[in-house]
């Protein structure tokens, strides 16, 4: 309804949404597949500040892989991003150091996985990005580089585009769903937000598996996965 459509005009580089006359499906809702293939859009109006609430189940085998992200420049942008190679970290890439994720990442990139980020201009390593899966706060720290570089988001937006040369890094896997707020919902809102998604896609359910925080509870439903 804003015109902020995402396309790609190169035919090997556009996502699969059937296969074999079937529908692409994850946990049995629609699903489209990414195998180095990007979408973007060069008019978005760009924000200091969005919060992006991301469905997406990767299919790591051994690559980087880039799920979304903002252009802050010419050649770079900064994204969410999986570090496949090597460090099987995720977090957030901008292509030329100041890259900020988590260890040990593989098993969450590889589950369907409702990915909220909260992107900020500036140094990512200071400048208080955010990063949640299936509503828990991720511990960040340095992945690669240490530079301070202060970086100003620009117009745009990517879904699967990697790094300043394309061909490589970009899209792995299945994605669902993108929702994007120019505003910090990291606080206020989040919750409500991904409990409505949660509601469709049934990832993590409303176990106290999850909602581990209750200080009390009834119901008529089984509330622990371990409960008989």
């Amino acid at each position: 309804g804003n015109s902020y459509n995402l396309t790609q005009n190169t035919m090997d580089k556009q996502f699969k949404i059937v296969n074999s006359g079937s529908i692409y499906t994850v946990n049995g809702k629609p699903a489209f597949l990414g195998d180095e293939d990007y979408l973007e859009n060069s008019t978005k109006t760009a924000s200091s500040t969005s919060t992006m609430f991301i469905v997406h189940k990767g299919e790591s085998d051994s690559t980087n892989a880039s799920l979304a992200g903002f252009p802050v420049g010419s050649s770079q942008h900064i994204g969410l991003y999986y570090w496949g190679v090597a460090n099987y970290q995720f977090g957030f890439n901008v292509w030329n150091a100041d890259s900020w994720g988590y260890d040990n990442s593989t098993a969450d990139f590889d589950s369907q996985s409702i990915w909220t980020a909260l992107f900020k201009e500036g140094n990512v390593t200071t400048n208080g990005v955010k990063l949640f899966r299936n509503g828990t706060q991720k511990t960040l720290s340095q992945v690669t580089g240490s530079s301070s570089v202060n970086r100003i988001i620009t117009n745009g937006l990517y879904l699967g585009r990697g790094g300043a040369t394309l061909g490589n890094q970009e899209s792995d896997g299945y994605y669902q769903e993108m929702i994007i707020w120019d505003a910090d919902y990291s606080s206020t809102n989040r919750t409500t937000i991904e409990n409505n998604i949660d509601t469709y896609y049934s990832i993590y359910g409303l176990l106290l598996d999850d909602l581990n925080s209750a200080a009390a509870a009834f119901s008529l439903r089984k509330l622990k996965s371990s409960y008989s």
